[in-house]
């Protein structure tokens, strides 16, 4: 499985969720057992500020086509 973060704010928001929901612990365990393919350095520079790791992201063009394509050479053979 892989999730595709594309912005900054989605992780805030996501982030707001979870703590009203009081989901904290289930998102911790799905960050570990999920990929996660982030768009470009400023969303991987949050990722990498609340512990994810990132799997895949695009060298440059910073938009959904380049994402992609780092997703699926994440799959390559």
């Amino acid at each position: 499985d892989v999730i595709a973060i594309t912005s900054s704010p989605q992780i805030r928001r996501l982030l707001e969720v979870v703590g009203e929901k009081g989901l904290e612990n289930e998102l911790a365990a799905g960050w570990k057992r999920t990929r996660v393919a982030s768009v470009g350095p400023v969303v991987s520079d949050a990722l990498k500020a609340i512990g994810v790791e990132v799997a895949a992201q695009p060298a440059s063009g910073f938009h959904l086509k380049p994402l992609v394509t780092a997703i699926v050479r994440l799959y390559a053979p």
